[in-house]
């Protein structure tokens, strides 16, 4: 039996020819998600939603919703951003949401980012505010202390037991 992940013609070219992305598809709940391509000289007016990840060479003018995103030096996406990866070596203006992003040297973000991890290589550029994603806690959230009603709180004083005093010898 033969458990490999299924490539495409695409892929299996591009794994031969030692691109390092070939295999940019992943298994996601039992289902293999596939790389959509948007290339370079393609310009997207609209929004873009997509289960598959995303490798985008091109222009969008607009929101995406993938994945993972992949976006190329010559890629630029004028909009949100919400993936669960996100990886941008283009251009991106406008917001950012994801798990893990990283910038390459070539990327260039103007816009904030929520994300999980983050990776920022030398010469990547940022302008905008980068904040991270809560971490999620198992914990339940903490009660508020409950209001006392409006006028005399009830408090009732409880004594501590007094120390018992080290007995001093006198001279």
């Amino acid at each position: 039996m033969n458990f490999e992940k299924p490539r495409s013609p695409m892929t299996s070219a591009r794994a031969d020819a030692g691109d390092a992305d070939a295999g940019a598809g992943d298994w996601k709940g039992g289902e293999y998600l596939a790389v959509s391509v948007i290339g370079h000289g393609i310009l997207v007016k609209g929004d873009i939603e997509a289960k598959d990840d995303l490798r985008l060479e091109g222009r969008i003018i607009g929101n995406v919703r993938c994945h993972t995103l992949i976006l190329g030096e010559g890629g630029s996406v004028a909009g949100n951003v919400y993936a669960e990866r996100v990886r941008v070596a283009g251009t991106v203006k406008g917001s950012i949401e994801t798990g893990d992003l990283a910038i390459e040297a070539s990327g260039r973000v103007k816009g904030n980012a929520t994300y999980s991890r983050v990776r920022i290589a030398n010469g990547g550029i940022i302008d905008g505010r980068f904040k991270p994603r809560p971490a999620p806690t198992d914990e339940p959230a903490e009660t508020p202390p409950r209001k006392v009603p409006s006028g005399r709180a009830r408090l009732k004083l409880i004594e501590a037991p007094a120390k018992e005093q080290p007995k001093r010898n006198r001279p």
